[in-house]
């Protein structure tokens, strides 16, 4: 009873007082769960606290609440490193800034005596542009529309349109409900309301199978784990998502065309492997993407919802992927490239729209957005 009392104390402290200590955590809302995480720091009565993106799952109210909490460790001479992409909040409650880029530190800096922009700047470094990026490109008509999609509070009142042969950048920061809309258009996640068109016509996304069908493909952010079988070999995961193709009537699988069709993929991509029964474990992060690309290159897919797909590979992978989108836009096909590097947004895509809290925080045309436009955006919610 004695724990109990005390832990109620500190869920009171965090503004979760009208929680029970007993109360299952599976039962709590995000930001619940989240506050709860904050708690059990501070039941630690620790002297140091790290807090990484602290309020991506919280309300205004829930942020505020953190804040008070923050300024008071402060005054009780508690030492915090506050890790967040959210500009606004790291004016709002820090002291001093550290900005790191490509895992080095660029400065640190007092947050009253640098201006927003100059923050921006810095955060982006060589590669910002002052100068709008340009899409010389000339598109057909619209091949794909999201209309209205909403999930919960995680998505609400989300449209776009993409044409054949573009690349939409979908940008913002961690919460901002980037990858919840790729996995919810792919049919991973239900949504409550929503319409997608593809091609003209109305089309019924209840699950993956039925993206498939209908010419979607999507790769995840976290290839390991969710787009690869990494203890099979190369040939098993590039026939993956279009096994009937190999199938006899009977249900036997046709193994030297699967092998034939994998060879073509490696050629195509370069993957670079000495044979297609290889592990897929054993490949570089680099080869594992394409292998994920040429996975989905069999299935035909007219649509595509590539989420981080550069994220965990070297520089010059990096340009052998973005070539490998290209060409896939090129074909026809309809791209949506989410990513959290704005630079690699501003530089790739055709069109931009930023997403913050859910929703959509800014959209632009070719010719209207640079780095910095798209990071104010994803970080302010000023389009």
């Amino acid at each position: 009873r004695k724990l109990e009392h005390w832990a109620q104390s500190v869920l009171e402290r965090v503004g979760l007082g009208h929680l029970k200590p007993k109360q299952k955590v599976s039962t709590l809302s995000p930001g619940e769960k989240q506050l709860v995480e904050i708690a059990r720091c501070l039941a630690q009565e620790a002297k140091i606290l790290v807090f990484d993106e602290p309020t991506s799952s919280l309300t205004g109210r829930e942020t505020e609440t953190l804040f008070g909490i923050i300024r008071e460790l402060k005054d009780q001479d508690v030492s915090i490193i506050y890790v967040s992409h959210r500009l606004e909040e790291v004016f709002k409650i820090c002291d001093r800034v550290t900005v790191l880029r490509d895992g080095k530190r660029v400065d640190t800096v007092r947050t009253n005596a640098i201006s927003r922009h100059d923050l921006v700047k810095m955060i982006l470094g060589h590669e910002a542009a002052d100068t709008a990026h340009i899409s010389r490109r000339e598109f057909d008509s619209v091949l794909f529309k999201a209309v209205g999609i909403r999930r919960g509070a995680v998505l609400q009142d989300i449209s776009l349109e993409i044409r054949r042969g573009e690349i939409l950048g979908l940008a913002g920061i961690l919460g901002s409900g980037r990858t919840e809309l790729g996995r919810s258009l792919f049919g991973l996640d239900r949504i409550d309301a929503g319409e997608i068109w593809i091609d003209g016509r109305k089309v019924r996304i209840r699950s993956p199978q039925d993206a498939i069908k209908n010419g979607i493909a999507f790769i995840t952010e976290n290839r390991r784990e969710e787009g690869l079988l990494a203890n099979k070999p190369v040939v098993d995961n590039i026939v993956l998502a279009n096994l009937r193709a190999y199938a006899s009537l009977l249900g036997w699988m046709h193994r030297s065309q699967e092998i034939r069709a994998a060879e073509q993929q490696k050629e195509k991509l370069n993957i670079a492997t000495p044979t297609v029964r290889r592990l897929v474990m054993y490949l570089s992060g680099g080869n594992q993407q394409k292998v994920v690309l040429g996975k989905w290159l069999e299935t035909s897919s007219r649509v595509w919802i590539m989420d981080e797909p550069t994220r965990g590979i070297d520089v010059g992978a990096k340009e052998e992927v973005y070539r490998l989108i290209r060409a896939i836009a090129d074909q026809g096909a309809a791209v949506i490239f989410i990513s959290s590097e704005i630079s690699e947004v501003a530089r790739f895509s055709d069109r931009v729209l930023v997403m913050r809290k859910g929703k959509v925080a800014g959209s632009f045309e070719a010719g209207t957005f640079t780095a910095e436009s798209i990071l104010i955006a994803a970080t302010e919610g000023v389009s």
